[in-house]
């Protein structure tokens, strides 16, 4: 996991309890895609964000992709 503030993207550890998982395969009504899952200050979890800009039809076909960084990373505003 990476620990950092959801605001500001500081990543001091002594001060933020926001926590994101490292990227996996999540899915959701279009499909698979990457991900990642969030963990907020009091312990719940929640959708972290969708990484990859691709949807996948099979887990399998998001994991290979994912592996292998075959996927195009998905750049926020």
């Amino acid at each position: 996991c990476t620990r950092m503030c959801a605001l500001g993207g500081s990543a001091d550890e002594l001060t933020c309890g926001h926590w994101y998982s490292d990227m996996m395969v999540w899915k959701s009504a279009a499909g698979y895609y990457i991900g990642t899952m969030y963990t907020t200050p009091e312990g719940f979890l929640e959708p972290g964000g969708r990484d990859s800009l691709e949807y996948y039809p099979t887990k399998d076909d998001a994991q290979h992709a994912l592996d292998n960084n075959l996927f195009t990373q998905r750049t926020y505003p």
